[in-house]
């Protein structure tokens, strides 16, 4: 009988391979997505936080396109930037949508190391 974690690792070896063979198959002249970085105001936080966001190469083309927005936290102390210099996500993206996978955005906010939990509280008024 085959343990959840043999299970899990199989999978993980089937997706691997999936987006290897999406990376392999990314046309050359394929338009990559872009990455941005800024900053925004967090009212309920008090203070200024880090964004980074995937946009995919069809974004800005038309006003009335809409995209799913996926959403990756970074681990304990690490950064907004994480998912694309560690996980390669650019790369991934634009391999998965060469395939044939739907377009999306992908946010990822800074999330200190605070668990994604209210860390600040706003004074009374």
């Amino acid at each position: 009988m085959t343990s959840p974690w043999g299970r899990l690792r199989g999978v993980c070896q089937v997706v691997a391979a999936l987006l290897a063979a999406g990376a392999a198959a990314l046309p050359a002249q394929s338009t990559p997505g872009t990455v941005v970085t800024d900053t925004l105001w967090a009212q309920s936080l008090g203070t200024r936080k880090a964004l980074t966001v995937y946009l995919p190469p069809s974004y800005g083309r038309s006003a009335a396109t809409r995209y799913p927005l996926l959403v990756y936290l970074h681990g304990l102390g690490g950064s907004e930037r994480d998912w694309v210099t560690a996980g390669r996500l650019p790369q991934v993206m634009d391999s998965l949508i060469a395939v044939g996978f739907p377009e999306a955005i992908v946010a990822m906010p800074d999330g200190d190391d605070g668990w994604y939990t209210t860390w600040a509280s706003l004074p009374d008024a």
